[in-house]
């Protein structure tokens, strides 16, 4: 009987206690940290626990405990929804985030296709999305059309054409290297998320004599597609870029790479 008493007593209370413990332990893991909400919830279930004990031991009267149990009840309830709306705006932040993120890289990507064309025609690279853009409406590039296998030695000495032949022609950029359809040609300039901001495009040469080179850069600042959405969810905006290209450098990388 004495130890059906004691558990009817204490057994509620103390795992109320080791579950608290349990979960300042986890809010106190190095590198772990949870959010001040869970560390806070933690620290009154354990008071909690610790104000049931002294009750069931007669230390307390019963209307305080009751008082200070409907006040921690409250609170801890408050401070789990807190938590988990805290939690939850994280995830919808992080998956915008990253939406937005994509988007911007794509159309980073588009911009470094129409560039590399226009370097095959032109030798260099264009400084400004007017000329660029023009470009792509009205130049033509060369496109060569393969029939046969270059492995296929037997082939290509039996002059065949219609076992291999290489024809070269010329074919307008939209509608050979891009279609229209799935190619952003009106809004190349503009930044996804950003308003109608541009992106700043620029294009050099690097090296000197003989061995210049053709570079060029586009980029726009995280700020630009992200302040509106780090507002939303008080959030800090990395002060950095996203870019394709390079002026100091031969490369057509993107700094995602």
């Amino acid at each position: 009987m004495k130890i059906k008493l004691f558990l009817s007593k204490y057994l509620f209370p103390v795992v109320l206690g080791l579950f608290g413990l349990l979960m300042l332990v986890l809010a106190l893991r190095p590198g772990r940290q949870q959010t001040p909400l869970f560390l806070l919830a933690s620290l009154i279930l354990v008071i909690s626990s610790v104000i049931m004990i002294l009750l069931s031991m007669g230390k307390i009267p019963s209307r305080t405990a009751s008082i200070l149990m409907v006040v921690f009840t409250v609170g801890a309830l408050f401070l789990a929804y807190s938590n988990y709306h805290t939690i939850q705006n994280d995830i919808q932040y992080e998956k915008e985030w990253r939406y937005r993120y994509e988007m911007v890289k794509r159309r980073l990507e588009k911009i470094r296709e129409a560039q590399l064309a226009y370097k095959e025609v032109k030798g260099e690279y264009c400084k400004n999305f007017e000329d660029l853009i023009h470009f792509l409406r009205t130049e033509n590039v060369r496109i060569v059309l393969k029939i046969g296998d270059d492995e296929d030695t037997l082939a290509m000495l039996s002059k065949d054409k219609n076992r291999w032949r290489r024809d070269t022609v010329w074919q307008p950029v939209l509608g050979s290297k891009f279609q229209p359809a799935n190619y952003p040609l009106d809004s190349l300039r503009y930044v996804p998320f950003g308003d109608t901001a541009r992106f700043i495009m620029q294009a050099a040469f690097i090296g000197a004599d003989e061995e210049r080179m053709p570079v060029f850069e586009a980029y726009t600042p995280f700020k630009t597609f992200l302040s509106d959405l780090a507002s939303k969810y008080d959030k800090m905006v990395p002060d950095s870029v996203i870019r394709v290209g390079s002026l100091v450098e031969p490369t057509t990388n993107g700094n995602w790479k």
